[in-house]
């Protein structure tokens, strides 16, 4: 069973799956929500022996809305750095992994532009979307 539940950080879901089949259907998911990926960062090579959970499959890819950036532009020009979003998914156990969708608004804060707002709520939608898609 999957559940979705949400954090301060933004919107949670647990995946019933090995951790890389899991990963390619959160790349999937985002893709077919508009999402352009601009890096996957496999964290354990990041941090090496450094972290507790290093043994654990943890990946953190960057995602943006090109339409939605271009509209944020529009509003305000430094806004674009804003929209983009970090997508975390953490093997937790075997066949259990973690998908995390950082939340512009709750993350961040309320946004400094008024403008902005709409933007940001059809993002949150885009992330609930993908979501439901990996409920699927």
């Amino acid at each position: 069973m999957n559940a979705t539940v949400a954090k301060p950080l933004g919107l949670r879901m647990i995946i019933n799956d090995q951790f890389e089949t899991a990963y390619g259907r959160v790349l999937t998911a985002l893709k077919a929500a508009g999402f352009e990926i601009i890096t996957e960062v496999n964290v354990r090579d990041l941090t090496g022996q450094r972290a507790q959970w290093h043994s654990q499959l943890n990946k953190l890819i960057v995602v943006c809305h090109p339409d939605l950036v271009q509209r944020a532009l529009i509003v305000s020009p430094e806004a674009g750095v804003l929209l983009t979003c970090n997508v975390g998914v953490l093997e937790i156990l075997d066949n259990q992994v973690e998908v995390v969708i950082a939340d512009l608004l709750t993350a961040k804060g309320e946004l400094y532009e008024p403008h902005l707002k709409s933007i940001a709520d059809e993002l949150l939608s885009r992330m609930r979307c993908v979501i439901d898609a990996l409920k699927k």
